[in-house]
């Protein structure tokens, strides 16, 4: 969950209007996508008051449902429902109330590995709760029954409910890596080595000194664009707006345009200068 104001919400290009002045009413979002979407990057962002909020998600192919009850903005009138995204992406979409069905399909959403995630990981939900809490009133229930209902003395009763929940948990634990390690295996044989992005960037600093720079157009593998930036993080970066960047702006980009000075080509990125 990461709460964000407009412009940074642009700075993602989360430029696509999913819904305009609906109500949230407890709903949740069905989507269709692709296959080929697969494990794609999904910020979903709520308007609200001039306030945004947003959540993140990876696709999963197909018809899946997607919880929008973790945005605490979610409730009430909802002015718009955008995503970073394109229009193209989504065979059909819309919003529905949850059933027993959705919120087994949500339940068991895998948690993707990826740079974006990889400190970050989301809290499982059920009905609209959070696991955790969920487990917690298991345990307590099982205690209750095990005390008054099997006659089971208080330390096994609150034992007995404090094993339950966490075989529980490590039951979807276990299946949720499972499912990761399968995915990961089959899919992505291997992953995108940095090597090459590291010989360039290393070259390309000296260049850059502590003069402003940014980015331009998109990248073959998104994990470039965020070595980049952890790279870089010591020297002032600044936003390249439809790819108007001011005069004598660094640029990053693996598509130099006219009015460019290439300063460094290495590994298929180039380094630029906006004249």
């Amino acid at each position: 969950m990461l709460v964000c104001s407009p412009s940074f919400l642009l700075a993602q290009k989360l430029s696509t209007v999913l819904f305009a002045n609906i109500e949230a009413n407890n709903q949740v979002l069905e989507l269709d996508i692709p296959a080929t979407y697969d494990g794609t990057y999904l910020l979903l962002g709520v308007v609200k008051n001039d306030q945004v909020s947003a959540a993140n998600f990876v696709v999963r192919g197909g018809k899946h449902v997607y919880d929008l009850r973790q945005i605490p903005e979610w409730n009430g009138s909802i002015d718009y429902l955008a995503t970073n995204l394109p229009k193209r992406t989504f065979i059909s979409q819309r919003l529905i109330k949850p059933s027993m069905g959705s919120e087994w399909d949500m339940f068991m959403e895998v948690e993707s590995l990826s740079p974006r995630t990889v400190n970050f990981t989301k809290p499982k939900t059920l009905f609209g709760f959070n696991f955790t809490i969920i487990l917690s009133v298991v345990a307590i229930l099982f205690s209750i029954i095990g005390y008054f209902i099997l006659k089971l003395s208080l330390p096994f009763a609150l034992l007995g409910g404090v094993i339950l929940s966490f075989i529980l948990m490590d039951a979807r634990f276990m299946l949720d890596r499972w499912r990761i390690v399968d995915k990961v295996e089959s899919t992505f044989p291997y992953v995108e080595p940095l090597t090459f992005a590291q010989q360039f960037i290393e070259k390309a600093k000296p260049l850059i000194g502590n003069n402003t720079w940014s980015f331009q157009g998109d990248f073959k593998d998104d994990y470039f664009r965020m070595f980049f930036q952890y790279s870089m993080a010591d020297i002032p970066y600044k936003l390249n707006w439809r790819n108007n960047a001011s005069a004598g702006t660094f640029i990053i980009t693996e598509k130099p345009v006219e009015n460019q000075k290439i300063l460094l080509q290495e590994n298929g990125f180039y380094l630029v200068k906006q004249l």
